[in-house]
Parts: structure tokens; C-alpha cells; sequence
């Protein structure tokens, strides 16, 4: 299982995000999922969102009034086969109890929908 969640990390990280102008990645977290939830058009997000929190943080919203938490979408990874990569990982590491590290811009920089956009997710 542990081979298939770094495979996964790998995967992932090799077609994930383009950066926007301003945003730096500069923080690293890593935790245990707390939460998966899929995000539905009808309730306002992108088509094919999901959103995840850790245990672990991070301490702060992304923008004010925001989710404490992350958000994977079309919007940060354009590619469909990478979010569902993505979604898988973190599902497999939910159901394990495993934890991952999460890339991203701890200044709100880099912000999807209310949450922090991640750079990349790697199992651990």
C-alpha cells in the first residue's frame, strides 16, 4: 500500500499545477486527512472540485472568511487525469491512516474558492 501512495505522489506531482503571477510556493504541511469532500457545481464550485483538510492545519484561512483547509479543482490542476490521481491518493490515504505532504503558499497567494491551491501532494 505504502508503494502505491508514493507512486501516486509522484504521479501527481509530475503534471500538477501551473503557478499564477504573484504566488509562491513556500510552505510545506503534513498531516493526516481529516476530511475529503467532492464539490459539486450545483453548490457553486468548479465542476470536479474536492477539498481535503488535515489534521495538522494549516492555522489560517486562505482569504478572509475562507475554509481552513485545501481545495483541488480545474482551476489549480487543469489536467482531469491528475485530479483524479490526486482524489485517489488522498483516498487511499485516508482509509490507511498514512499522511501526506502538501505544497503551497502559506501567504494566500495561491487561493481557489475560499481554500489554499496546492502545488503538489506527495504520500508519505
Amino acid at each position: 500500500m505504502n508503494k502505491l501512495l508514493r507512486f501516486g505522489g509522484i504521479v501527481c506531482a509530475t503534471g500538477l499545477v501551473m503557478m499564477p503571477a504573484g504566488a509562491t510556493y513556500n510552505a510545506t504541511i503534513d498531516g493526516q486527512i481529516s476530511a475529503l469532500s467532492q464539490l459539486t457545481g450545483p453548490s457553486g464550485y468548479t465542476g470536479n472540485s474536492f477539498a481535503f483538510t488535515l489534521d495538522s492545519g494549516p492555522a489560517t484561512p486562505c482569504v478572509a472568511n475562507g475554509y481552513v483547509g485545501f481545495i483541488v479543482s480545474s482551476n489549480s490542476v487543469a489536467d482531469a487525469e491528475a485530479r483524479r490521481n490526486i482524489f485517489a491518493m488522498l483516498t487511499a490515504a485516508k482509509m490507511s491512516g498514512s499522511a501526506v505532504r502538501v505544497g503551497y503558499d502559506n501567504a494566500g497567494g495561491y487561493c481557489d474558492q475560499g481554500r489554499y491551491a496546492v502545488y503538489w501532494i506527495s504520500a508519505l
